[in-house]
């Protein structure tokens, strides 16, 4: 096993405004700007899928037709539980569950 701290904070490249910003979904699989979340949240559920940019050094999720119209990424299992990253092929999920 890992020395290597197994927590969903982010990284950073550096310390500048153009360093990227990463964050693990639920399945721990990394997710940067340009990626696409889904996530649900209401009764009846409410299924959103989300593209991520980055603005500064947080992660914004873009979810237009929806209050919030944005939202930041790392706070955002405060609110719906959980989101999964979801342009990743079953392969890389499967090599990252390793």
């Amino acid at each position: 096993m890992s020395d290597t701290p197994q927590t969903n904070s982010i990284a950073y490249k550096g310390y500048n405004e153009s360093a990227y910003i990463v964050l693990l979904d639920d399945d721990r699989t990394p997710t940067r700007a340009g990626d696409t979340v889904s996530f649900n949240y209401g009764i009846p559920p409410v299924a959103v899928r989300a593209k991520i940019v980055q603005r500064g050094r947080s992660l914004i999720a873009l979810t237009p037709g929806h209050t919030p119209v944005e939202c930041n990424l790392r706070t955002l299992r405060r609110y719906v539980g959980g989101w999964l990253k979801q342009n990743v092929s079953d392969q890389t999920r499967a090599e990252d569950a390793k």
